[in-house]
């Protein structure tokens, strides 16, 4: 590797690393802490690069292109690691519950949302059992109403937030946005590594010299023109979804994010 990509890449990390180490530090987590999340992930990654390339993973070859030690990589390799997985998986539980709530013809209207009865037909229950996978509805509620995405209003359940966005519970939130930052990572991989027919969409617009004035206006612009869109893609989405556990169904997504400098455009 010649040292113009090393320091490419170096760069690469920084501009990766800096808004991460950001928010940890917020959080009070500390670099050690960091350092063995990243042990994990590299033998993870390892592993799954090897049997990409048709290499069985054993202790040695992981700690070869790891550069941990035999003994640091088997300690890994028998550590329990689950709980990214499972926390993904409550949050697409409830999105898939809202998004059926906002789009199928049982449980909304003109694409409207209905107000739903707790139990019996067309109910709440019933959405929840349909579309949430094994979630109960009793959880399933109580998560809503945490979120603010539900209010109770004459013995009815309303939807009053279509997006899922939990409030106050910290490591919710943590888990939502690791989640996503990951996705992206993951479309810029994809696109670095294939050939222009089979990359991913992945495009973006800025400007360094919009006036200070002009910049709540465009967040309010581009908030409401990128939610339009997203309901969109969910409402078609919804048409073409196969049932829970159909080996036919596939994980598709796509995501919008708006940044400025911190600061800039506060009134």
């Amino acid at each position: 590797m010649s040292d113009s990509l090393i320091l490419k890449i170096q760069q690469m990390s920084s501009l990766i690393l800096r808004p991460l180490v950001r928010l940890l530090l917020k959080h009070g987590v500390s670099h050690r802490t960091l350092e063995q999340q990243v042990r994990h992930i590299f033998v993870s990654e390892a592993e799954e690069l090897l049997r990409d390339r048709d290499t069985k993973p054993t202790v040695s070859s992981l700690a070869v292109l790891t550069g941990l030690s035999r003994k640091e990589v088997k300690r890994i390799l028998e550590t329990d690691f689950k709980g990214i997985a499972e926390e993904t998986l409550s949050r697409n539980r409830v999105v898939r519950t809202l998004s059926a709530w906002c789009n199928h013809e049982d449980f909304s209207s003109d694409g409207a949302p209905k107000a739903l009865n707790p139990d019996g037909e067309n109910s709440f229950a019933e959405l929840v059992r349909r579309f949430s996978g094994d979630m109960t509805p009793a959880a399933m509620l109580a998560t809503l109403l945490h979120s603010e995405n539900v209010i109770q209003v004459n013995g009815q359940l309303r939807l009053q937030k279509k997006e899922y966005l939990p409030l106050e519970t910290s490591h919710e939130r943590l888990m939502l946005f690791g989640t996503d930052r990951a996705e992206l990572m993951g479309s810029i991989e994809h696109n670095l590594e294939s050939q222009h027919d089979d990359r991913w969409f992945q495009r973006k617009v800025s400007s360094h010299l919009l006036h200070r004035d002009a910049v709540p206006e465009f967040r309010a612009l581009s908030n409401r023109k990128s939610m339009e869109l997203l309901e969109y893609y969910d409402y078609w989405l919804s048409k073409h979804e196969v049932e829970e556990g159909d080996p036919n169904g596939s994980y598709v997504a796509v995501g919008i994010y708006y940044t400025q400098n911190q600061g800039e455009g506060e009134t």
